[in-house]
C-alpha cells in the first residue's frame, strides 16, 4: 500500500522524463510563431483603417523577425545534430611539425 494508486493503474517507472533540447527549441519557435500569426491577423483585419502608419509597423516587426531569424540561422543556433567545430591550428614560426592538409572526400 505504500504505491502510488490512480484510476486503477498501478505506476511504472519513472515520472520524470529527460527531454531532448531539440523539443524545447521547437516549442519557443511554435510560440513564437503563434505570437507573430496573432499580430499580423488583427494587423489584417483593420489594414485599411489603419492606413500607412500601421502597414510600416508591422513591416518593420516582420523585417526584426526576420533578421533575427538569419542570424540564428547563421550562428547555428537551429542546428539540432553535434556541432563540428574546426579550430585554427596556430603553429610557431621555425616550428619542427609540418602541417598535413587531409584532403577532402570527392562526392560522386
Amino acid at each position: 500500500m505504500s504505491l502510488p494508486y490512480e484510476s486503477g493503474i498501478l505506476s511504472t517507472g519513472s515520472a520524470r522524463i529527460r527531454l531532448p533540447v531539440q523539443y524545447y527549441l521547437l516549442a519557443v519557435f511554435f510560440v513564437i510563431f503563434d505570437v507573430e500569426s496573432v499580430f499580423i491577423y488583427s494587423w489584417a483585419s483593420v489594414v485599411v483603417q489603419a492606413g500607412w502608419a500601421a502597414f510600416i509597423t508591422v513591416l518593420t516587426f516582420v523585417v526584426f523577425l526576420t533578421l533575427a531569424l538569419v542570424y540564428l540561422w547563421r550562428s547555428g543556433a537551429l542546428e539540432w545534430g553535434p556541432k563540428h567545430r574546426r579550430m585554427p591550428v596556430k603553429v610557431p614560426p621555425n616550428s619542427p611539425v609540418e602541417l598535413v592538409k587531409i584532403p577532402e572526400r570527392e562526392v560522386v
